[in-house]
């Protein structure tokens, strides 16, 4: 069995169907690929069905951190050895998954995420805060293959330690269950949205006794539209902005 076989790849979804399709494409052979879905109104079993890859919708909305508790349970039942957990608003070049998979094999970490584009995460995962990229945008998708290739002719390692990962995209194998936040969930179900991977790298932090918990890989760039997955309801606007708890997205 290859490396990339052992993999289970989960793809949270709510509508924009064209960027899953993209998401879809992005992804080779090898993986089994289950698309966790939350009520989508647009064809989304007609589109797993053209990529033959699984599928798992809800018939109401009931929130992103729902959709990935679901997809750990299944992960857990699958005998598969580690599972990526990715929104559909990302973009895969090829080998960023295999270096996700070869460092992640490598080094063991609890939880292990790739770099990115800069709307895509916080500071320490963002690409050009270790590549030069010159007149490369990593924030056009077009140029994503180049800078993935650009990673692997010039990074002299392939991973840094971290302190915290995001969740746009993060792998986990069966380790992270001792983490979890109970019989029933890794995540906290209250947090419908947002907070999440906080929640979950404090836990790490909290008993976790491997310094070498968290780790970026720097020979894996993922690009990331941001803010698709999940869209900010203007009718539970606050003061302070908009509440992203409430509401999955605007339906």
């Amino acid at each position: 069995m290859s490396t990339l076989e052992n993999l289970m790849i989960a793809v949270s979804s709510a509508n924009n169907i064209d960027i899953t399709r993209d998401c879809l494409k992005s992804i080779p052979p090898g993986p089994r690929v289950v698309i966790y879905d939350d009520a989508s109104t647009e064809p989304i079993k007609k589109l797993c069905s053209e990529f033959k890859v699984g599928l798992y919708k809800e018939d109401r909305p009931k929130g992103l951190t729902n959709l990935w508790n679901r997809a750990y349970a299944d992960f857990l039942k699958s005998g598969l050895k580690s599972v990526i957990i990715t929104n559909n608003d990302v973009i895969f070049p090829k080998g960023s998954i295999e270096e996700m998979v070869k460092v992640f094999n490598e080094q063991g970490p609890i939880i292990l995420g790739p770099l990115t584009n800069k709307p895509g995460t916080g500071k320490n995962q963002r690409v050009s805060m270790y590549l030069c990229l010159v007149d490369t945008d990593p924030n056009d998708p077009r140029n994503a293959q180049t800078i993935q290739d650009m990673l692997l002719f010039s990074m002299t390692k392939n991973f840094l330690g971290a302190s915290y990962i995001n969740g746009f995209c993060f792998m986990v194998d069966r380790t992270v269950d001792k983490y979890r936040y109970d019989a029933a969930h890794l995540f906290p179900p209250q947090k419908i949205n947002i907070g999440n991977e906080d929640w979950l790298c404090g836990q790490v932090h909290k008993k976790s006794k491997n310094k070498g918990g968290f780790i970026i890989c720097l020979t894996s760039f993922v690009f990331h539209y941001k803010g698709l997955t999940t869209r900010w309801c203007k009718k539970t606007s606050t003061k302070k902005g908009v509440n992203r708890e409430n509401l999955w997205r605007e339906l």
